[in-house]
């Protein structure tokens, strides 16, 4: 039996996929190191999971937070991991091989001093910035960090990087600043004859569309999981897919009114498909905040005002749309199945959230595609790495 039919919600995440996007990214940059972003829970498709099955096929993993970095070591990965943002605990980075993300020189001085209260070196990759105004140095704050780089032995730059802002769609020029302050970094640093290992600077958009951004390393997130908003095409395949069961078919006759607050009257004799789908599982959650300049409050109003009134299909049956009826519940939703004659207690119903982000983690994944070692009991004695 399927390890899905005990299953009435779960999101499926095809690691062969996974697989295949990395391979046109490789095509894409033939010899380039590429550092592999599992962050925010591998973007809501299972960091663990996907850290697993990358961490043989990259150079690198990437993670937003030291917590998420000591989650993936206690999970035995034991590839490197970056720590992409500059705050983290000293001894735990050390403790836990982790690499942290740099910006304040009294934070180098407490990883210098704890590396040498522990008598362990450790590397480390300081963040530049170029125009995000987030975290980051700036150019001319360079120089009065080279003896400070020099001086303490026990530390190891083995990375200099930034952030792009924008894309080349977005804003072109802008984005050919940065890279020429970062550009303009990275001589600073070798006039001081000080070598960097590694240098990364694009996400996965400008990776694919900015060569000359690439540097020795990319960082690529969103494009290991589905498309994304490139100029150029390379064939990339979304992963995954959220699936629901339907638990029973109500039938409504004409006249009755379904769901919370009335909201909803047949106008016909009806048939409901109800699916462990609801607002507790992120169903109906919408970017309701609109940020930017005038241009972009412009635009973000109206696309809130298109989607309250024409909002896109979330559930579908064999490719065909179904319509929601009445108000969501916490965990549950009301589909019209009335035209749809095969759909019954049990038959598999396509979801499509409005962001991976909002399926909640409570939603169980499920994997296809497991590499071979991960399932034999090689695999599960390597066990926690050691600290």
């Amino acid at each position: 039996m399927e390890e899905t039919e005990k299953l009435t919600l779960w999101l499926e995440v095809d690691l062969n996929a996974v697989a295949k996007n990395l391979s046109r990214i490789k095509a894409e940059m033939p010899g380039q190191k590429i550092m592999a972003v599992v962050k925010a829970n591998g973007y809501g498709l299972g960091m663990v999971e996907l850290a697993r099955f990358l961490e043989h096929q990259v150079f690198y993993l990437g993670v937003s937070s030291m917590e998420e970095g000591i989650m993936l070591r206690k999970e035995g990965i034991r590839a490197p991991i970056l720590i992409l943002s500059p705050y983290f605990d000293p001894f735990s980075v050390i403790q836990y091989n982790l690499t942290p993300t740099v910006d304040k020189k009294e934070d180098l001085l407490s990883l210098h001093g704890t590396a040498v209260l522990l008598g362990r070196g450790i590397s480390y990759h300081l963040k530049i910035n170029t125009g995000m105004n987030r975290f980051g140095i700036r150019l001319q704050e360079i120089p009065s960090w080279i003896p400070l780089i020099r001086e303490k032995r026990e530390l190891t730059l083995e990375g200099v990087y930034s952030h792009f802002a924008v894309t080349l769609a977005q804003n072109a020029s802008f984005a050919a600043h940065q890279l020429k302050i970062f550009q303009e970094s990275l001589s600073t640093f070798k006039k001081e004859g000080l070598e960097i290992p590694l240098v990364h600077m694009a996400n996965s958009e400008m990776a694919i569309d900015y060569p000359e951004a690439r540097f020795n390393m990319v960082r690529i997130g969103n494009a290991l999981y589905g498309p994304v908003a490139t100029k150029k095409r390379i064939g990339l395949a979304r992963v995954y897919q959220l699936k629901g069961r339907v638990l029973e078919i109500i039938q409504v006759p004409k006249g009755e009114y379904v769901g919370y607050g009335a909201s909803f009257r047949a106008n016909q004799r009806m048939r409901l498909a109800v699916l462990p789908y609801g607002t507790k599982d992120g169903y109906g959650w919408i970017r309701s905040r609109v940020e930017g300049n005038w241009r972009e409050k412009v635009k973000g109003f109206l696309r809130l005002f298109y989607h309250a009134f024409f909002p896109p299909p979330t559930f579908f049956y064999q490719g065909r749309p179904l319509k929601v009826v009445g108000k969501p519940f916490m965990n549950f939703v009301l589909v019209d199945v009335t035209r749809e004659e095969e759909v019954k207690r049990g038959s598999i119903l396509l979801i499509k959230p409005s962001s991976i982000l909002t399926v909640s983690e409570q939603v169980e994944r499920y994997y296809i595609g497991k590499r071979k070692e991960e399932e034999n009991e090689l695999y599960r004695e390597r066990g926690k790495v050691q600290v």
